[in-house]
């Protein structure tokens, strides 16, 4: 964890905040250095390449993004014993504060994975309107 310390510092410019560390850094929150392995230790390993024939959509309006969903539901299964597999994560943003405290804002992105294709869902600024 020292090392990566270290790689953030530099790459920080050498600089410490008040806590010791750089805003958003490792250093601020310990936990992103919790059990993290050294990319040498599986450095035999093949990167991952998305596929060729999967398509990466970015939506930004909310037309765009309804869209996009009721694409996805048309295509989900209805017969209970065929399998569904989908992929599902979420970003948003977070407020450091001076003193170290962080709050967790509003969803940003929305990241959908289904059959061949991945919907990038730019919820930010349909959240920003409600």
């Amino acid at each position: 964890m020292e090392e990566l310390a270290e790689v953030v510092r530099k790459a920080e410019g050498g600089k410490r905040g008040r806590s010791g560390s750089h805003k958003g850094s490792p250093l601020t929150f310990p936990s992103l250095c919790a059990n993290v392995v050294p990319v040498e230790k599986y450095g035999e390993l093949e990167p991952f390449v998305l596929p060729s024939d999967v398509q990466v959509h970015v939506q930004r309006g909310e037309n765009e993004i309804d869209t996009a969903l009721a694409t996805i539901i048309d295509c989900v299964p209805v017969e209970a014993d065929e399998n569904l597999v989908i992929g599902f994560d979420a970003e948003w943003n977070v407020r450091l504060e001076d003193n170290g405290r962080f709050e967790r804002g509003a969803i940003a992105i929305v990241q959908i994975a289904f059959e061949k294709r991945v919907e990038i869902l730019q919820v930010r600024t349909c959240l920003s309107q409600y």
